[in-house]
Formats: structure tokens, sequence, C-alpha cells
């Protein structure tokens, strides 16, 4: 879902930290100090079978679609077969997010500044509009309500629109939000959670905020949060993707204090490079998360109750 999706048109700045990352270091001792210690070996990529997929959401049992945002391309993934992905339909610009409304798809363009309905066969149908160009880092759609919520990085708000695409209200700009990044909802107890990097520059830390449907503030969740983005529910956890930390951090639903960890940071298996995102698979209770740097779909067990 991203500045880790920019808010200019620069490229992608977690792309660019990650590439930093990955740059082997070299140094040698000046007579009379002592040397560094010897830089850690680089971390080997082998290239997965996407280039750098972002945003991911559930269709149903054991299927996905996921955003490849500098592919251009809205791919279909299979839970039993995530490193096969098959491509959808291409995208006239670089998809952020995307979010599955019945046999349609709802996708978040950063090239254009729109939110974009596209059809299974990629036909374009319809773009919302809210008086101006948006980043559409996220998406959620709550079909029984016929309600679509939208992170808009570049106005640091949520949008909400009905599903025919006419903005309804926009809330958390200024404050409580910041840099504003992933979004789940929960229909049942109609809840919005929002990702947001905060501001270090003036002390604003990242966190989770927890808001109405109608945008009131219920609870900012803060802690060892680095980059936090995409956000997955289920009925006892809050998932979280850091896309610094290479994790999947948990959180008990009922009293936000953390339950745990999934991955790490690396390129071993189990292990998450920059991770954008994640979904349940409604099937299995398992996680399938966006490993962007890595250019594949990782699934993780979920957590033991």
């Amino acid at each position: 879902m991203n500045r880790s999706m920019p808010h200019g048109r620069q490229g992608h700045p977690l792309l660019v930290v990650a590439l930093l990352l990955l740059l082997p270091v070299t140094a040698q001792g000046g007579m009379g100090f002592m040397p560094p210690p010897p830089a850690p070996a680089p971390l080997v990529v082998t290239p997965g079978p996407m280039k750098t997929p972002m945003r991911i959401a559930a269709t149903g049992p054991g299927r996905f679609v996921a955003t490849d945002y500098q592919d251009g391309t809205v791919y279909e993934i299979k839970a039993a077969t995530p490193d096969q992905p098959v491509a959808l339909f291409k995208v006239q610009g670089q998809p952020l997010a995307v979010e599955p409304n019945g046999t349609q798809f709802l996708v978040g363009n950063d090239s254009t500044g729109a939110i974009e309905i596209y059809r299974r066969d990629g036909k374009k149908l319809k773009t919302f509009t809210a008086g101006g160009e948006i980043k559409p880092s996220d998406i959620a759609c709550d079909s029984r309500m016929r309600l679509v919520f939208a992170v808009d990085g570049l106005n640091r708000e949520v949008k909400v629109f009905s599903v025919g695409g006419t903005l309804v209200r926009s809330f958390g700009a200024a404050a409580p939000l910041s840099n504003p990044m992933g979004i789940a909802i929960d229909p049942r107890t109609q809840q919005v959670f929002v990702s947001d990097y905060g501001d270090p520059r003036v002390g604003i830390a990242a966190s989770i905020n927890v808001f109405t449907y109608k945008g009131a503030l219920l609870r900012r969740i803060t802690g060892s949060f680095s980059r936090p983005q995409g956000l997955a529910l289920d009925s006892r956890n809050l998932y979280v993707v850091d896309a610094m930390l290479g994790q999947i951090l948990v959180f008990n639903r009922t009293t936000f204090a953390s339950a745990g960890a999934l991955g790490g940071f690396g390129t071993a298996a189990g292990k998450l490079l920059l991770p954008m995102d994640l979904s349940r698979d409604p099937a299995t209770g398992k996680l399938f998360v966006t490993n962007s740097r890595m250019g594949r779909v990782a699934a993780f067990a979920p957590p033991s109750p």
C-alpha cells in the first residue's frame, strides 16, 4: 500500500533505502587506529516472479490479487502456488492499492492520482475523483455498507467514498495523521485501522490509529514501529507489516498489547525484505505478505492462540 510510496514523483524512497542497505561497505584501518569491524556480507537477493509487489487483498478462500508497482500489473495469487502469479490486467501507470468489490477491482493509481475501477479483463470502468489529485496508497471496501475507504498519502487523510465514487467524508488530516500508509476495516465493529509513519523531525512517533467509520479517533497505538505499512485483522489479532524491520507485528485485538512477531529482516526462508502489505486467507488463516524487495509473495502460518 506509498511514501514508502512517495509524496512526489521521484521514485520509491523505501526502495532507495533498501538498496542502500544492500550496498556492501568496505573500509581500511589507518596506521595507529583500530580498524572498523568488518562489514556484513551483502544480502543475496534472488529475483522473484514479480518486480515490486506492493498491496495484496483476498478475493476468496485461497485467492488473492496483488499490485506490482514497477511492472504496472495486477496479479492473481493462489495460496497453493504463491510463486506462480498470473497477470490479470495492466494498469496505465503505477498501481499502489488494490481491493476487490464483487467482480470488479478498485485500483489506487499513483501515476494518475486517482482510484480506478477495473473489470477482470482489464477494462477500466470508472475513476473516482475527490476534487483534486490524491495518492491512494491503500484501499478497503465494506460491500455491505457500500463504502470505500482510501488512504490519501498526498493530503495525509482517509477519504471515504460511496461505491459509486461520490466522496462522503474525509478525516484524520493534520492530526492525528502525519504520514498515513495502510488501512484495514472491521465491518462488524465499524472501525478503521490506519498505519502512520509519523514525523520524527517533529517528534511524532509511528503509530496505528483506530477510528470509527465517521472518523472519530478511538485509540492510538505506539510501540516499536519503524515503518508500519499494511494491516490485517482476525477475531483475535491485529497484524502490522513493518517494512524496515522485515516483520509482521502481532497485537491482541482486545488489549492491543504486543503478541509477538513473525518473520525478520533478511533473504532466507521465513525472512522478509521490504514487506509492504499482507492479507489473511479466510480458508486457513495463513498470512500472505508482499515481500517487495524479493519480488514475491510469502506465506506465514498464524500465531498459535
